[in-house]
């Protein structure tokens, strides 16, 4: 930050990442979620209205471990958008992901 100036000034540094940083697995008790569909949507909400800490590599990973009407777990990807398009991060989080109803693809 450019305190004379109160702006950004971006830059690429090279960075050592820790991955406990930006990998968050809060703790849910399932027994106590009435509605896991809408406390997804919930969550993602509240989430997505933090800002990123610009002091870290721009992303960052929320896994529920919370069975929905669609899934059994959940997994949440956070990024700024100078990470890639939406179409490129989509296509690579498909890449690496598996659905429960067919594990082998």
């Amino acid at each position: 930050v450019d305190d004379k100036k109160k702006r950004y000034r971006l830059k690429w540094k090279k960075t050592k990442v820790n991955i406990d940083d930006h990998i968050h697995v809060p703790d849910i008790r399932p027994d106590d979620v009435q509605n896991p569909d809408k406390f997804v949507d919930d969550f993602h909400t509240k989430i997505s209205m933090l800002p990123l800490d610009y002091s870290k590599p721009l992303w960052e990973v929320y896994i529920l471990n919370l069975k929905t009407s669609d899934a059994g777990a959940v997994v949440i990807f956070k990024n700024h958008h100078s990470m890639g398009d939406g179409v490129s991060m989509t296509s690579l989080f498909l890449a690496c992901s598996r659905t429960a109803s067919d594990p082998d693809s």
